[in-house]
């Protein structure tokens, strides 16, 4: 009886336990992120997982802002720069992410049952709005057929309801575009649409 009273008192606290922001930042390693197998959206998943993190932070108290900032700087030694493998903006990601994770609220996609599917870089479900019980995915703002560099970019994922994604497919919109402009002012990176 001893025991079990034991582990209603410890199970509490080994819940609260987060990982370490070094821990965590492999989820946006640019190096990591450069070498992930291109054309599978390797980086979808990791997109996922960051969410579910920033949520467990900021359950624990910590804003979503100060996670992010906290979680780049394992990465202030490395300059923001872009490849035709792979576009680092750090500058860009960050803010992307915070914008990310708050469209995830307006979708609802920070229920319990979403948060266990988010944990595993699982496809969450809309719990709020106009697309209520559609999967939400991952889309690229500046499409992976235009920019195959930005395919794992955290700069370039967003949110998108699978019906808006199908209609979206590989156009080029205005949220296009103003990424463009961002990513060629942090980073010298210029496509011609």
């Amino acid at each position: 009886m001893k025991f079990l009273f034991f582990l209603l008192l410890i199970l509490p606290l080994q819940a609260q336990t987060l990982p370490s922001y070094k821990q965590l930042s492999s989820l946006v390693n640019p190096h990591k992120l450069a070498s992930l197998k291109k054309g599978n959206r390797s980086g979808n998943a990791r997109f996922k997982k960051l969410m579910y993190w920033i949520n467990a932070y900021e359950s624990a108290g910590t804003e979503p802002k100060k996670f992010i900032k906290n979680l780049y700087s394992e990465f202030s030694e490395i300059k923001p720069y872009a490849t035709e493998q792979h576009v680092y903006a750090p500058t860009t990601e960050k803010w992307n992410i915070e914008a990310q994770y708050r469209l995830g609220r307006l979708y609802g996609l920070y229920t319990p049952e979403n948060l266990a599917k988010l944990r595993k870089g699982n496809a969450a479900i809309i719990t709020k709005g106009k697309y209520i019980g559609e999967k939400i995915e991952i889309d690229h703002l500046i499409p992976f057929s235009k920019a195959p560099s930005l395919e794992n970019c955290m700069a370039n994922l967003t949110w998108l309801p699978r019906t808006l994604n199908r209609q979206k497919s590989d156009k080029i919109t205005n949220a296009s575009r103003r990424r463009a402009d961002a990513l060629e002012k942090e980073v010298g990176w210029i496509q011609k649409f």
